[in-house]
């Protein structure tokens, strides 16, 4: 049995070694996108030219195809009406998977995502004081959930509610979360919620520049400690910095993106929802197209 468990750790570590070196050989040609082989018998897609233009590649109901980052993909408009909704998400997907996805342990990728654990990150975060907040804050909100969730909720910052109990989304917002997570047949335990900073802005200010340096590394590190099967990304402040965009919400709504190989779905924060109650229609369409990266794969 000692012989058997060392050749089977033997063979991991060859195979670690070899994925290791493909995804060096990968990043020195520029293209990040490993995980994708076309089917045989499916001719190559344009190689994309560099990281950035990748964590541009979106799949959009209302467009077939669009990849800023490769030349020569054609758009084909497709209809957009809210009735239509899932045939469009499932003509999308099953187009997606038009290309074989090659699932890759990521614990292979490094030894520090491997040993990433979410105690691990609250331990490094600590009573943090690494931007002026710490001064006005009441409570830390670390973030909290199932720490192996499919799905993961990102918010923009805690609230007064969220302050004072050091938990995400527990005010009125909290609240409508709580709904729509159910409408996804989910309960709130069997996912993960966590903000962009972790302490709250004074009056729920947007968060500042140096606040976002300061906070966003370990939101970063709890997505790579969770490894969920889609994130969903609630209002602007936290589509932009997982994306790295500036565009408007309804330029950025109805599109997966890839953030560090992870599908992301934009959607309307649940505080915006509350306001404009008119909008929770799309934010419901929005949850569907996480379902469907969930049911379908991406």
């Amino acid at each position: 049995m000692a012989s058997e468990k060392s050749a089977h750790e033997a063979s991991r570590d060859r195979v670690r070694m070899a994925v290791r070196e493909r995804l060096e050989m990968e990043r020195a040609f520029g293209a990040d996108d490993i995980f994708l082989s076309p089917r045989k018998g499916q001719s190559e897609s344009p190689r994309v030219d560099s990281a950035a233009e990748s964590r541009d590649h979106v799949i959009a109901p209302d467009q077939a195809i669009v990849n800023t980052g490769s030349a020569g993909m054609d758009l084909k408009p497709a209809p957009t009406s809210v009735g239509r909704a899932d045939a469009i998400i499932a003509e999308e997907m099953d187009r997606l998977l038009d290309r074989q996805v090659i699932r890759l342990d990521r614990d292979l990728l490094s030894d520090a995502a491997r040993d990433e654990t979410l105690e691990k990150i609250m331990e490094d975060l600590g009573d943090c004081r690494r931007c002026s907040l710490w001064q006005t804050r009441g409570k830390l909100v670390f973030g909290e959930g199932n720490p192996k969730a499919e799905i993961m909720f990102v918010g923009e910052a805690p609230g007064a509610d969220e302050d004072a109990q050091g938990r995400p989304f527990v005010g009125r917002a909290g609240k409508l979360l709580d709904k729509m997570i159910r409408a996804m047949g989910r309960k709130r335990e069997d996912v993960f919620i966590a903000n962009v900073l972790k302490s709250r802005p004074p009056e729920n200010r947007a968060p500042m520049p140096d606040e976002v340096a300061a906070c966003g590394p370990f939101l970063k590190r709890q997505i790579s400690a969770i490894k969920p099967k889609v994130i969903i990304a609630l209002g602007l402040p936290a589509c932009h910095f997982l994306t790295g965009g500036s565009e408007s919400m309804s330029m950025m709504r109805g599109r997966i993106f890839i953030y560090e190989g992870f599908p992301l779905v934009p959607t309307y924060h649940p505080a915006y929802l509350l306001r404009s109650p008119g909008a929770k229609d799309a934010s419901w369409q929005d949850l569907k197209v996480a379902l469907a990266v969930l049911t379908r794969g991406l």
